[in-house]
């Protein structure tokens, strides 16, 4: 039975700054309505809050936004002109938000940070929107009358660049040893239902967690797609992040243990949210971010490898096409392919034979540049999904494309008559 979640009606006018993570369309043609999710903070959680380090900044304040309308309506409402909505993504912007019901206006879907991360949800309408574009550079020269908000969106941009320490070739080998199985061989990977999101454990020969790739949980405007609370986990020491979403990190806040373990991840830009994620762990020493130029070894049973976004015609793709991508040989003798949410067409697959097993990119969401195909026909690709989610994922052309090419698809959420629940490869 899916959980009811409550959702409650803003009491007071609020502005909140943010960096737009994510653009989904819900269908085709000019009118079609779009998903804007923000990564933001509370403009009033401190006066003077811009001038301390995200780390200081007060839980509550944080706070993960949907808005819901057509593009022209939101890029009016910006004043934005001349471009395409998917480009919309990196963008910093400050939306006044007034109690629902009160004006008209786009619906906007507020995700508090609490104990258990964003989890519940609040209604609002959108009064108004600023643009402070890709890089709010706050000159300066300008005195403290100057625009505030802008002055924030620029200190959250700069706190959003994680630099990471210099890895050299020898620390990365070090690194991947520690991931290296050499006494156990990988047995299994499961892939967990966690609703829409993303989360999988690689267990090995004597049933011990190895490593996780991604750790998602539903953030609270998708909460819906659970089938009840959190689970009990066995963390594993590493925990792969394919890139910086909420549907692939959010076990982060969840599950408090995996706060202690290595995270292993790229370099991207984040808004103040997910910033924060990244500097807790950066100031425990458990964040290795890896930039696209150094490569860690191919090893027996394991590959980590960097996407390729060189062909992503938009930064929503290039964002999801930016991250990293997990192959492994088990024991069976069969590979897999753990995409994340990057086009099949991005990943320089390290094999000599194509995968045996996969786990569908975004969710079955469209790719671009085809389907992966697989080593032999009704081989196993599993869809890590949930019912009900608002971006309307999977899509049927992807689903049918793969079959096309061979895969038997199993789903972790509920589809026709077999039930939901987690799945598992070996």
């Amino acid at each position: 039975m899916n959980m009811r979640h409550k959702v409650s009606r803003g009491a007071e006018p609020k502005t909140f700054i943010g960096r737009v993570e994510s653009v989904d369309r819900h269908s085709e043609g000019k009118a079609s309505r779009f998903s804007f999710v923000i990564d933001a903070v509370d403009e009033g959680y401190d006066p003077d809050g811009h001038t301390r380090p995200v780390l200081e900044w007060d839980h509550e304040k944080f706070a993960l936004i949907r808005v819901m309308t057509t593009f022209n309506k939101f890029a009016a409402m910006a004043g934005i002109s001349e471009i395409e909505p998917e480009n919309l993504v990196g963008q910093w912007i400050a939306l006044s938000l007034f109690p629902y019901g009160s004006v008209s206006g786009p619906l906007a879907q507020v995700c508090t940070l609490g104990e258990v991360g964003y989890d519940s949800v609040t209604k609002y309408v959108v009064g108004d929107i600023s643009n402070f574009g890709e890089d709010p550079d706050f000159p300066r020269t300008l005195s403290a009358a100057g625009d505030p908000l802008k002055k924030i969106a620029s200190r959250l941009a700069k706190e959003g660049r994680i630099s990471p320490p210099t890895i050299s070739r020898h620390q990365c080998m070090e690194l991947w040893r520690q991931l290296w199985i050499g006494k156990a061989q990988l047995k299994e990977i499961r892939v967990s239902d966690v609703g829409h999101a993303n989360f999988t454990t690689i267990f090995d020969t004597n049933h011990e967690p190895v490593l996780h790739f991604d750790v998602g949980w539903p953030v609270g405007f998708n909460k819906r797609t659970l089938s009840g609370t959190p689970p009990a986990i066995v963390a594993a020491p590493f925990v792969i992040l394919s890139h910086w979403d909420w549907d692939h990190l959010h076990g982060y806040h969840v599950w408090k243990q995996l706060q202690d373990k290595i995270w292993v991840a790229p370099i991207q830009d984040m808004g103040p949210g997910a910033s924060k994620v990244a500097h807790e762990l950066q100031k425990k020493g458990k964040l290795v971010s890896l930039p696209s130029s150094k490569k860690l070894a191919k090893c027996k049973s394991i590959f980590l490898g960097h996407c390729n976004p060189s062909h992503a015609k938009t930064k929503a793709k290039r964002r999801n096409n930016s991250g990293l991508f997990l192959g492994l040989r088990l024991a069976s003798g069969r590979v897999a392919l753990l995409p994340g949410d990057a086009d099949y067409r991005g990943i320089s697959w390290p094999c000599t034979t194509a995968p045996d097993l996969l786990v569908v990119s975004h969710h079955g969401a469209a790719v671009s540049g085809g389907v992966q195909k697989p080593q032999n026909p009704n081989s196993t690709a599993v869809i890590s999904m949930g019912n009900g989610n608002v971006y309307r994922h999977p899509c049927l052309k992807t689903l049918k494309d793969h079959q096309r090419l061979g895969w038997k698809l199993v789903f972790t959420s509920k589809w026709k008559g077999v039930p939901r629940g987690d799945r598992v490869l070996s």
